[in-house]
């Protein structure tokens, strides 16, 4: 599912976070410049489709396997329902 989050430059679309459920691994924008943005109601917004798992993954790292059971990931906290 495709999430919604209002920005204002271009800058925010570099933006990366973090969730903590998921060490090692980090989320960002689907977009790069503003002119590939959503423009709604006369707002611009930024995409980006969190991490949904239905059944628990291991991945390796060189930190050592990392596991995260079913769940939705990386919601960035200025998400918006649209």
């Amino acid at each position: 599912m495709i999430h919604f989050v209002k920005i204002n430059t271009e800058e925010e679309l570099l933006e990366n976070w973090l969730d903590p459920a998921v060490p090692h691994m980090s989320m960002c924008f689907q977009q790069t410049k503003l002119e590939q943005c959503v423009i709604m109601k006369g707002q611009t917004y930024a995409t980006y489709e969190p991490l949904e798992l239905t059944e628990t993954m291991t991945w390796s790292t060189i930190n050592g396997p990392v596991t995260v059971p079913p769940g939705i990931y990386f919601v960035h906290p200025n998400k918006e329902d649209i």
